[in-house]
């Protein structure tokens, strides 16, 4: 074993023990209480409870047999460790799959390069709130992992150029049945994929024929499913509203929100388009065609965003596009302006470095607080039941200052006792009722 690959090796394990690190400190929150609860391996209910989510709230077959499988109440500390290791490994993949795509696998983990990528990484998934939705099990299971799966096949389809043609039907099936708002934006990236490839006539790879087959297959069961249209009448505030100003809306919302972050989308589609049009390798007919497809995949959360309104999990595939979508560009880019800034960059790495260790220290740092916040409350739930006390107030956790951008998510305990994150926290402790304190 030659001295990279060691130090690749080393960095990979660092990875991965940082993020196994706030994966522990990451208690149970909201939906994670009602998985557990139900507990279905144990008691044999998993294909009753996915035959009722697929009648009766959404098609996500494969997202939510996950959640089911994985969480358990009885086995709890066992299904925890499951969870955060996979988590871990995840989010470990994640970080090196994106670096070797934008680099097209040109620089190792242990060069500048890497670091240089790995401060703004951290800047754009911590700043975004990013990484504090997907440390949260259900979201990780749900969301995390298909990208995941998808950042993974996209390198070795792509940037690789192999076919795996099994493979990606399988995983095309995995991700038709896992979440429509990925079925959307994928249709719309295949679409603009087969038109710039007949253009300038290339190759299609057939893998990535085969992952549109299982997609297509997946995608038709997953939005045949009567549960999204119970649910999106049970969430919808108006059933009756039109296409065009569903349309109008979402670009108010967009254009206006604070939280999740939206605008930063605009100016990052900006930079991308400033590198891709100034690289002499890119055919300008290129850059137009992905430049609408990606202005035009924005819109397929548009009628998610107005019936359910405009959630963070909504906004997290787009900020993974865009920001490979201007990584990779800067790379790429052979013109004397971003080849000057580039090795500006490398000479100032240790700069980059140090910004890395605040971001992620920081981080860490609100995550451990959280930790300690959640062993607190546990003293206060044993002590509750060995008083028999059935209705209780509990404090609830905040971030201040610096650490309010994490988005980091936590129970949300209100002091609605009937509230659902209540409900579920009560039944999941074995209270009668609980709401937070200084109501």
């Amino acid at each position: 074993m030659n001295k990279s690959l060691k130090q690749q090796i080393f960095i990979s394990f660092i990875i991965f023990l940082y993020f196994l690190f706030i994966n522990c400190c990451q208690p149970l929150a909201m939906d994670d209480f009602w998985r557990a609860l139900n507990d279905t391996l144990v008691n044999g209910s998993f294909f009753h409870f996915l035959a009722q989510d697929y009648t009766g709230w959404t098609g996500r077959m494969s997202a939510q047999a996950l959640v089911y499988a994985l969480f358990s109440k009885k086995y709890l500390t066992l299904s925890l460790l499951i969870i955060n290791i996979i988590n871990s490994i995840s989010m470990s993949l994640f970080v090196i799959f994106i670096f070797k795509i934008v680099t097209r696998n040109k620089y190792s983990l242990a060069s500048k390069d890497f670091i240089i990528y790995s401060f703004f990484f951290a800047l754009m998934f911590t700043w975004t709130g990013f990484i504090g939705q997907v440390i949260w099990k259900t979201a990780a299971i749900q969301y995390l992992w298909g990208y995941v799966i998808l950042t993974i096949l996209y390198y070795y389809l792509v940037i690789q150029n192999k076919k795996f043609c099994l493979m990606s039907l399988i995983v095309g099936l995995f991700i038709g049945l896992y979440n429509e708002q990925f079925v959307g934006v994928l249709l719309v990236f295949y679409l603009a994929y087969f038109i710039e490839r007949k253009i300038n006539n290339k190759i299609i790879n057939k893998g990535i024929l085969f992952f549109l087959t299982g997609l297509l297959i997946g995608g038709v069961i997953l939005i045949a499913a009567p549960g999204n249209y119970v649910r999106m009448d049970q969430m919808s505030s108006d059933q009756n509203i039109s296409i065009f100003s569903q349309l109008l809306y979402f670009i108010h919302i967009f254009r206006y929100n604070l939280w999740p972050h939206t605008m930063i989308i605009v100016w990052l589609f900006i930079l991308y388009f400033i590198l891709a049009i100034t690289n002499q390798k890119n055919s300008k007919i290129s850059v137009l065609i992905y430049s609408l497809t990606l202005i035009i995949s924005i819109f397929i959360m548009a009628p998610l965003a107005t019936s359910y309104g405009l959630q963070i999990r909504l906004m997290l595939i787009y900020y993974i596009i865009f920001f490979i979508a201007v990584m990779q560009p800067f790379y790429d880019n052979q013109s004397t302006v971003v080849t000057t800034i580039h090795k500006a960059f490398k000479k100032i790495y240790i700069v980059f470095l140090i910004g890395l260790l605040i971001i992620m220290g920081i981080m860490g740092d609100s995550y451990y607080s959280l930790y300690k916040f959640n062993q607190h409350r546990q003293e206060i739930i044993a002590k509750s039941h060995s008083r028999k006390i059935e209705n209780i107030t509990i404090p609830t956790f905040e971030l201040h200052g610096e650490t309010e951008p994490y988005g980091i998510t936590f129970e949300a305990i209100t002091c609605d006792s009937s509230n659902v994150n209540n409900k579920a926290f009560a039944a999941f402790y074995g209270f009668k009722t609980v709401k937070a304190e200084d109501c």
